[in-house]
Parts: structure tokens; C-alpha cells; sequence
């Protein structure tokens, strides 16, 4: 004997199907209660009925039966093939179909988004017919989805040979506990967009459904909705009956053994967030804006997340005051080391889950201990490496960096003991001064007879030239000492915003002492430092090159605090 906690009813054809989502074992009655039939009786039964109830037809003169014995004596009936008559015979459903009056979920008639009924499990709430997600499928073409988005993405647009246009998407969690990824286009961009809000409760109707592509959606469900401007999205109550969002944490020590690329949920805290960074990307060749956060939790590890667009701009004043943080979903990185980036966080959540990082936190995470970064290896962007990430150039050789196929980071506190500046013609090279593709401003040109410069890229002659620095020094640190490649964004860095073109400037007019003075200005002086370390293989013989990724000057006063918590720690 059973007590049904949570079913749905599914009406296909003239026979009623009912589904248990939940129910609770009350135990073994010991006899059998009521008169249950199984299915397949059932339907002899009603077949012999059918049969005895069948009228008899006349046939019509010379229409015999073509029985090879000729001893048939029921005649064949003319119309057994009539359409018509068969859906007569099939509108008397089965005794006892629909007399579930109590069943809350039970389809209703009266609902105009029901006239495909009898193609989907439907729910019921007030006198409104909910479809659940977990019963969609592309043959249900008129449903109602009530469900609480979970994430919305910002808008993107497109430009193809088709057209141009823009979409954003969101994910939505219903009852059934299963997730759906909507995406909106052109009208309802703008219809929608500024409407929706995360963590809020809507129904969503006149979406088209086609199968989910796994390349791009993680949600539970197989399908995915599009949404176009005829499309309709209601905000309504927030009865409590679709949960929040649902998370499967994985520990941040557990992240090195998860596969690039692949999702996971992270619950941590926020130790620290850098300034929002724009630039311009390289695959779509628009601005992107980024910010990193250092992420720690009670596994004793912390990696790096980056967050972006307008998650980005807002990092620093939402995540001010070491928040704890859950990221969905939050993409696997293995860019020197393991790394994340995250589309969508709860600040603060709700969920059992918090009550013990904030108690690790308060009473040992906050002090201090051993941390090990899964991300020391990984700092590749711009933000600020902390003192935690950092290491010795002497790391270099000692932890063998440099020999993976896309080569290590690290981060070190050094001094530049020496740049080299006498480079033949400047510290720098001439580059196409054309911002777009193919060139952005990087690729080299030469210099023709007649004075003019040609991209060979994009084929065409230039009167002057952009010019990018590129140079080497000798950076060392109370450990040891390397060279170091250092390309144009972060000689600018080193320069005080002093540009080639400038020194180039400089020297054309003459002062060769300015141009000696502007390196002189950069040496001895120390930086926190970035570089990426990759063996290479130059004229048949491997050398390790380190080359320079971002600079960030030295806060002497947060130094302090840093070493004296580092003296503490070991005591």
C-alpha cells in the first residue's frame, strides 16, 4: 500500500495514464483491496464489447464475401475502412476515464492553451494548465511553462549574410526540478529584456522547442525554446512551490582532477577582486570586459574566476567585504593551471551549505593556514597576483616550469637589474597602423624603396607606420635572475605610458638622451610581475623563454601586512 505525495495525469488517446512523481510505502495490507483489472484484460474486454455491440449492415448487391472457404456466414462489412465511423466507435472513453474529479493536476477543458491535451502531461495551479518541463517535447505545440529563471546572459548581437539581429538567453528551473534554456531574438529582445530578473517567477507561453544543443546548453532538459516577439512572459506570484536554485558543490581541491572545459558548482568565499579590464578579443574582435576574483573555501585551496560584462563592472562593489559567493555552472579553465569562469552567482545564498564555510571562515579561514593554489601557474590575465599566489625565480628551474605543451605562469615580486634599449633602429617594430581585421594594429611591415611601408597582410602601402615595443631585461629577485620578453602593452606599463611612437619621436628629433633616460628611469625599480614560461626550440636547440604577461607596481604598505601575516602564520 502506497500514499501518493505527488503525481501528473496524461491523457493519450481514449486512455488515461497516470505518472507518480512521489509517494511514501505505508506496508503490506496483507489482502487485495478493490477489484484491479490489468491493462491488457481491460482491452479484451472492451474489444468483445465493441464487437457484440457492432451493428449488422446490409450488403449492398454484389458485394460477397471473399473468403476462400465461401462459408463465412457474416457478411463484410462496406464501411469497416470508414474514418469516419471509426471515430464514432472511439469517442466512448473506457468507464471510469476522467472521474479523478480531485486530482489536482487533471487537464481542464475549459483552458484555450489545452487544445493539445492529449499530447502532454500537464499540471495544474489555480485555473491555469502548467506544463512541466520534463514533459516537453517538440510534438507539444501549445503549452504554458511556469518556472523561475536562473540565469540570464546580457545581449549579444550578430551580423551574417542572412541579416543581423540580437538574442540573450536565460535558463529556467520549474516543479519537476528539471531546468530549460530559452533563448529570445530581435523583438523580444527588446520586448523582454529589461523585464526579467534572475531568482523570479514567470510563465512563458508561444516559444518553439527543438533539441538542446550540448555544445551550448547544460540544462537537464533535451530540448531548448526560442522566443521571438509574438511570444508572451507573465510575472507571477512566487508560491514557493518551485525551489531555488538547485547546486551540486565541488570542493576547489577537487577542481585539478575535473576535465577542461567541463561545468561545475562552486560555493566559496571571495577573497579578493580585481579591477574590471576591457580589451578587445581576438575572436570577435569586439571589447570584453572582465574582472578576476581569488576564490577560497574550507578544502584548503583557492583558485582564480572571472566574471564578465556587466558582472564585471559591478565585481568590486558588490563583492566588497569578502562575500561568500555560489557560481553555477562556472566553466573549468586549464590555462596554466586550473582555472574558472563563471556566468552566474548567488551572493550570500540561502542554503545549508553556507552556515559551515561561514563558520570556517570566521574561525580559521579568515586568519589564515595552508592554502595551495590550484591557479598559481594560471595567472595569465592582468589582475593582481596575491601574496599567496606568488613564488621565487628560482621556481622556474627548481619546479622544472615551462616543458607542458602550452607552457606555465608564474608570479614574482622583482627588480628590473637591466633592459636592453640599443636595439638597431629603436626597441620596437613597425606594424600595419589598421585597427580591424586582419591586422589589429600588430602585424609587421616593411619599409619599400620609395619610403612606403607594405602590410603584406592586407596588402596595402602606408606612409607611417605603428610602432610596438619589443625588447628584453634582466629581472632578479633575492633568489635568482632571468631574462624576459617584453612586448608593447606592458613596456607602456614599465614606461609610465610612454609609447614607441614617442621615443621614436624622440630620437628622429634628435635627442638620444631623452631615449637613454626614459630605460635608465625603468631600471632598478621593482614590480610584481606575471610572465609565462615555454620551452622552445630555436635552430635545433631548446631554450626556456619567459616572457612578460603584466606588471603591477608594489604596494609597499599592504607588502608589509602581507609579510608580517606570513611571519605570524608560521610561528
Amino acid at each position: 500500500m502506497i500514499r501518493l505525495v505527488d503525481y501528473i495525469r496524461n491523457l493519450t488517446g481514449d486512455q488515461v495514464i497516470i505518472v507518480l512523481l512521489n509517494f511514501t510505502v505505508l506496508g503490506n495490507p496483507g489482502e487485495r483491496i478493490g477489484n484491479p483489472i490489468h491493462k491488457h484484460t481491460l482491452e479484451d474486454v472492451d474489444t468483445q464489447k465493441a464487437q457484440q455491440q457492432q451493428p449488422y449492415i446490409k450488403p449492398e448487391r454484389g458485394i460477397t464475401n471473399n473468403s476462400s472457404t465461401g462459408n463465412n456466414s457474416r457478411p463484410n462489412n462496406p464501411y469497416a475502412s470508414n474514418p469516419y465511423q471509426q471515430q464514432q466507435q472511439q469517442q466512448h472513453p473506457p468507464q471510469g476515464a476522467g472521474a479523478i474529479s480531485h486530482n489536482p493536476y487533471a487537464s481542464q477543458s475549459n483552458n484555450n492553451y489545452n487544445t493539445n491535451a492529449s499530447h502532454s502531461i500537464q499540471r495544474t495551479q489555480g485555473d491555469t494548465v502548467y506544463t512541466p518541463i520534463a514533459a516537453l517535447n517538440q510534438y507539444v505545440s501549445k503549452f504554458i511553462v511556469c518556472a523561475r529563471i536562473t540565469y540570464k546572459s546580457e545581449v549579444r548581437t550578430w551580423h551574417n549574410d542572412k541579416g543581423e539581429g540580437s538574442l540573450f538567453s536565460i535558463e529556467v528551473l520549474d516543479s519537476s526540478g528539471t531546468d530549460l534554456k530559452i533563448t529570445l531574438f530581435r523583438e523580444a529582445v527588446e520586448k523582454f529584456f529589461s523585464l526579467l530578473e534572475e531568482e523570479k517567477v514567470y510563465t512563458f507561453t508561444g516559444g518553439r522547442l527543438k533539441t538542446a544543443n550540448r555544445m551550448y546548453n547544460k540544462t537537464k532538459s533535451n530540448y531548448e525554446m526560442t522566443m521571438d516577439g509574438n511570444s508572451e512572459i507573465h510575472l507571477v506570484p512566487d508560491s514557493g512551490s518551485i525551489a531555488p536554485q538547485q547546486f551540486d558543490f565541488v570542493p576547489i581541491a577537487e577542481i585539478d582532477n575535473k576535465e577542461p572545459n567541463s561545468n561545475i558548482d562552486v560555493l566559496a568565499i571571495v577573497k579578493s577582486v580585481s579591477e574590471a579590464a576591457t580589451f578587445t578579443s581576438k575572436r570577435s574582435n569586439k571589447e570584453v570586459t572582465k574582472a578576476d576574483l581569488a576564490l577560497v573555501d574550507p578544502s584548503g585551496a583557492s583558485i582564480n574566476c572571472t566574471v564578465w560584462g556587466e558582472k564585471a563592472h559591478k565585481a568590486q562593489s558588490e563583492l566588497a567585504g569578502m562575500p561568500l559567493v555560489a557560481f553555477r555552472r562556472a566553466r573549468v579553465g586549464d590555462f596554466g593551471g586550473r582555472t574558472l569562469s563563471a556566468n552566474t552567482m548567488i551572493i550570500n545564498p540561502k542554503i545549508p551549505e553556507a552556515d559551515e564555510i561561514h563558520a570556517w571562515w570566521e574561525s580559521t579561514g579568515k586568519t589564515g593556514g595552508e592554502v595551495k593554489s590550484l591557479s598559481m601557474r594560471g595567472g595569465g590575465s592582468k589582475r593582481f597576483p596575491e601574496f599567496d599566489d606568488r613564488k621565487t625565480i628560482a621556481a622556474i628551474r627548481g619546479e622544472r616550469m615551462g616543458l607542458t605543451e602550452k607552457g606555465d605562469f608564474i608570479s614574482f615580486k622583482a627588480t628590473f637589474s637591466f633592459i636592453k634599449s640599443d636595439k638597431e633602429g629603436g626597441a620596437w617594430y613597425t606594424a600595419c597602423p589598421m585597427e580591424d581585421e586582419p591586422c589589429r594594429k600588430r602585424v609587421k611591415v616593411t619599409q619599400n624603396a620609395d619610403g612606403m611601408y607594405h602590410c603584406d597582410r592586407c596588402d596595402r602601402d602606408v606612409a607611417e607606420p605603428f610602432r610596438r615595443f619589443i625588447f628584453s631585461a634582466l629581472v632578479s629577485d633575492d633568489t635568482s635572475k632571468t631574462w624576459v620578453n617584453i612586448f608593447d602593452d606592458q613596456a607602456k606599463d614599465l614606461f609610465g605610458g610612454v609609447t614607441a611612437d614617442d621615443l621614436y619621436n624622440t630620437m628622429k628629433n634628435g635627442d638620444q638622451e631623452e631615449y637613454d633616460a626614459c630605460f635608465a628611469r625603468a631600471s632598478q625599480t621593482e614590480w610584481i610581475m606575471t610572465c609565462r614560461v615555454k620551452e622552445e626550440e630555436y635552430e635545433g636547440e631548446k631554450k626556456l623563454k619567459t616572457i612578460l604577461q603584466s606588471l603591477h607596481p608594489v604596494d609597499y604598505a599592504k607588502e608589509g601586512r602581507n609579510l608580517l601575516n606570513e611571519i605570524l602564520r608560521t610561528q
